[in-house]
């Protein structure tokens, strides 16, 4: 079996989920392994591995219609949203068969496995140790993140909706939903 393989029977093991598309605005920059990485660029798809700066960013695998062209080699940590904890959908996709949202741990320990298989066992050892170490910590930290991510959330719909309703042009500048009454940056994708 192939290490490509191994990763495709990983990805195989995850809950499904009846995805509506509507989740384009999520898709930045992302971690992945070297592994996934490798897959994408052969289908021609440049993605940077990582996370560059808190500035908005937009995958470069997103067509113009906002469907992922890499979809059928996204890397795991696509394939995990809406059917993890952390990483709950937020247009409401849920697993298909009824199965529960993956537990952090759980998460974690699917990331730390496509590391194994891409060979990167220092990065998987990395992902597993807050979960060995001090599993109890990991949840509160895990929990605290959520909680924060949430009321960034909010913060964000108010705003939204106070420019929205304020009258005057706004535009949509796609990644993490920003709006803006100025226009992005030069070579911005919007």
């Amino acid at each position: 079996m192939t290490r490509e393989d191994e990763l495709d029977a990983l990805y195989a093991d995850l809950p499904k989920v009846d995805c509506i598309g509507a989740c384009w605005d999520s898709c930045s920059r992302i971690a992945m392994t070297s592994l996934e990485h490798v897959r994408i660029e052969k289908t021609g798809v440049r993605i940077p591995n990582g996370f560059v700066s808190s500035a908005p960013s937009v995958c470069s695998a997103l067509t113009m219609l906002h469907r992922c062209s890499v979809y059928a080699v996204r890397p795991m940590i696509c394939r995990l949203y809406g059917v993890a904890e952390g990483l709950r959908c937020s247009y409401g996709c849920m697993p298909l068969d009824g199965r529960p949202l993956l537990t952090d741990a759980q998460t974690y320990e699917y990331l730390a496995r496509a590391h194994d298989i891409a060979g990167e066992h220092a990065e998987a050892a990395a992902v597993r140790r807050p979960w060995k170490e001090a599993p109890e910590r990991a949840e509160q930290i895990m929990r605290e993140a959520r909680r924060r991510s949430e009321d960034e959330r909010l913060a964000r719909d108010v705003r939204r909706r106070a420019l929205l309703e304020s009258g005057e042009p706004v535009l949509f500048v796609r990644g993490c939903g920003q709006i803006s009454k100025d226009p992005p940056a030069s070579g911005a994708n919007s």
